[in-house]
């Protein structure tokens, strides 16, 4: 809901970053979203996202972003 309609993921350690219309944000099997990155934390909307061991890479309309996982994952 507060990130809008999903469309990608990438799994992250026990769960999963969720793309949506209007931001970004972490999930497990089960539970809310947490964490959530959006409109204003981004410097446009999310087209794209995916995690390696490291950083959360956020592809947006104005450019690439990437987040220390460290920083922005519970």
């Amino acid at each position: 809901g507060n990130i809008g309609r999903l469309f990608r993921f990438t799994i992250s350690g026990d769960g999963f970053f969720v793309a949506g219309e209007r931001g970004v944000g972490f999930a497990r099997l089960n539970g809310p979203l947490q964490s959530p990155l959006r409109e204003g934390d981004l410097p446009g909307r999310v087209r794209d996202v995916e995690a390696d061991e490291q950083y959360l890479w956020v592809a947006t309309e104005r450019g690439l972003v990437r987040f220390r996982l460290g920083a922005i994952r519970p």
